[in-house]
């Protein structure tokens, strides 16, 4: 329970999964709409789960190949070519990781900090 930091293990989690299973993300976010429309409630943005909306962004960032890389054994380090094109793609993208993934980036941010939280 500890190690669940209030829910924030669990919310990286579901986050890794719908990265690695897509068809999740899609489904998180039709079942919200269900809900709401199950139990009669009107839709609004912060009913959504917006899991597709984090699938899609993370995607164009490359971060399933990114893994993908690293969990075939591969280091890696803050000034590593692997991270460095996904850190210069991200900061140029700033503003929609903001609406997408709800975190800035911040110029005094360095790269590992900004992957880090790309993947969380």
């Amino acid at each position: 329970m500890l190690w669940d930091g209030e829910g924030k293990r669990r919310a990286e989690l579901i986050e890794l999964e719908a990265l690695l299973h897509p068809e999740l993300a899609t489904e998180r976010t039709l079942k919200g709409l269900e809900n709401q429309t199950t139990w009669n409630q009107g839709n609004t943005p912060w009913d959504l789960s917006g899991a597709a909306l984090r699938l899609a962004a993370r995607q164009r960032l490359g971060l399933l190949a990114f893994l993908e890389w690293a969990a075939a054994g591969n280091e890696w380090i803050g000034d590593d070519d692997a991270i460095a094109s996904r850190t210069d793609l991200a900061r140029r993208c700033a503003s929609d990781i903001k609406l997408a993934l709800r975190f800035s980036i911040t110029s005094g941010m360095s790269n590992i900090q900004i992957v880090h939280q790309l993947l969380s």
